[in-house]
């Protein structure tokens, strides 16, 4: 993923889970990322394809977080992680920077 697009990302996931994807604008998110609209337009046919792509980061990082969580807490056994998913979630749920 280049920078810029990176960027993009980043700033979307930040300001869509403060306000919501309907209550951010494009225009704000291009703004704050400090690019212009042709740059925006160069890495994302819309405001929906930015969208996909905050989601699929957003499911990769927490989908990271858990699956951490899962493996030191209950070990590299499918048993031992099995009976650590509520302690997992639990953990992951009352860190600081988790959003619902």
């Amino acid at each position: 993923m280049s920078t810029t697009r990176a960027r993009l990302v980043q700033m979307a996931f930040e300001m869509f889970g403060r306000n919501g994807f309907h209550g951010v604008g494009l225009d704000r998110i291009i703004k704050e990322a400090g690019v212009s609209k042709q740059t925006f337009y160069n890495h994302f046919e819309s405001k929906d394809d930015l969208v996909l792509a905050v989601l699929t980061h957003r499911h990769e990082a927490e989908s990271k977080v858990l699956g951490d969580l899962m493996l030191s807490l209950g070990g590299d056994t499918p048993r031992g992680r099995l009976y650590a998913i509520f302690d997992a979630l639990d953990a992951w749920m009352n860190e600081p920077d988790w959003r619902g």
